[in-house]
């Protein structure tokens, strides 16, 4: 979508917001945003397909965690092409309109999968028999409903022509065209209360969970059995260490992007934004107490030290 006339009436002020120098800046960030999020979020992936023992319910979230900010990042050439063009998007439109749609549905989805994540760290938790209630199907069919959930949302308000997806001369970017304030207003209110809410109860839950358990901690309890609590417990602080990562990233986009006169600063708040996809890979490799066994093996070419399973 080239040129779409009165839908960017702010085009005449743009260069006054951001430069061309501003541009050249944000497209060498994100170029290297893309290449350390596809070396990192490969090797997280590459890391569970090849590493059996890492097949447990919590780590199927985390794989399709990496899944999403890979897509993310596949993405972004096509951002800094947009970034770079000066009057019109120069490739045919449906690469810009995919473009647009695959970022916000990945965006979607890594907020509902955190939101899995938070939920069955909490099951664990409380409960060390929650395998007979979610089995590792269970878990995949979540993460497909996830995708599903995220598209259809994503996408519903564009077919049904309530928003155009579409290059976006006012930002440089593949983005939403019409409606804009409605649309941000909407995947706003679908994607971000739900999964915060969501999460922060799980975590304050287990948080609870865990200060009674200290309180009630028997003298006697078996080694083994106090192995297999601060190992739930290292995973989980390392999954909360993710979500506060997503949130330092994520929240000063997701709030300027429903105010008003926020132009000069939204783009630089989007590429924090996008800075998140290469952070989580960093996190597992040096936190993970599963990845973190895996991942530097895979660097180093030293061959894989595997994990325990849960």
């Amino acid at each position: 979508m080239g040129d779409t006339g009165d839908n960017f009436s702010l085009y005449d002020t743009f260069e006054e917001m951001y430069s061309e120098n501003d541009r050249r800046v944000q497209a060498v960030i994100l170029g290297f945003i893309c290449i350390a999020g596809i070396i990192g979020n490969c090797l997280v992936l590459f890391s569970f397909m090849t590493t059996r023992k890492l097949h447990n319910n919590t780590n199927i979230f985390v794989a399709n965690l990496a899944l999403s900010d890979l897509i993310v990042c596949l993405n972004l050439p096509i951002t800094i092409i947009a970034i770079v063009s000066d009057d019109k998007w120069p490739l045919h439109e449906g690469i810009c309109v995919v473009n647009s749609i695959l970022l916000i549905v990945c965006t979607g989805c890594s907020l509902y999968t955190m939101a899995c994540i938070a939920l069955l760290r909490y099951v664990y938790i409380s409960n060390f028999k929650y395998k007979n209630v979610l089995k590792m199907h269970t878990c995949i069919f979540i993460v497909i409903f996830a995708w599903l959930f995220s598209t259809t949302c994503t996408v519903s308000p564009v077919l049904f022509g309530y928003v155009k997806m579409g290059y976006n001369r006012q930002y440089h970017s593949c983005s939403w065209s019409t409606a804009g304030n409605q649309y941000s207003l909407i995947i706003a209110v679908v994607f971000y209360p739900i999964p915060f809410i969501c999460i922060f109860l799980s975590y304050f839950s287990i948080l609870r969970v865990v200060c009674r358990k200290a309180k009630n901690v028997q003298p006697a309890a078996s080694q083994l059995a106090r192995n297999i609590t601060n190992r739930n417990l290292a995973v989980t602080k390392n999954l909360f260490t993710v979500f506060c990562v997503f949130v330092m990233c994520g929240f000063p986009y997701s709030l300027l992007i429903i105010l008003p006169d926020t132009d000069r600063v939204i783009s630089y708040a989007a590429i924090l934004l996008m800075c998140n996809c290469f952070i989580n890979p960093i996190i597992y490799a040096f936190k993970h107490p599963e990845f973190k066994k895996v991942i530097p093996g895979m660097i180093m070419c030293k061959g894989i030290v595997t994990p325990n399973k849960d």
